[in-house]
């Protein structure tokens, strides 16, 4: 999305730094309006278009600049949007297979609660070894 120093760049520099930049750019290009033959040749009419000139490319980069950030962050926003349905999907599957554990563990503590209330109601039976109902039917399965 954003290349590193994009935004960062902006942050970094101080105002005499842009400042600076911008006097440079000037310089820069009313020395090149001054040897286009085609601009008026008064110096004041020629500078003033010159400074519009620079004005108007400096508005239109900066123009492009938010242009291009905006698009980012709405592409960003849209990301975001698309992972957070995601995630809510995730967390609705998680919560489903909670709830089936939760509701697995309450049959096997019921049916472990009735076999044990079961053992110990049943009468004793003298000199054999007492085994739960799972395991008789285990060995007799095994017989």
């Amino acid at each position: 999305m954003f290349g590193s120093g994009e935004l960062g760049s902006i942050d970094n520099r101080s105002n005499s730094d842009i400042e600076g930049a911008i006097r440079e750019a000037l310089r820069r290009h009313v020395n090149n309006l001054n040897q286009n033959p085609s601009l008026p040749k008064h110096g004041s009419v020629r500078m003033s278009t010159g400074v519009s000139l620079v004005v108007q490319r400096v508005a239109a980069t900066s123009t492009e600049e938010i242009d291009k950030i905006i698009s980012e962050l709405e592409a960003l926003r849209e990301h975001l949007r698309r992972e957070t349905e995601r995630v809510q999907r995730e967390i609705g599957g998680y919560q489903k297979l909670n709830q089936s554990a939760l509701d697995s563990a309450q049959v096997i503590a019921g049916v472990m609660a009735r076999w044990k209330a079961e053992h110990e109601n049943a009468p004793s039976r003298s000199g054999e070894a007492e085994d739960s109902p799972i395991l008789s039917q285990g060995n007799a399965a095994s017989d």
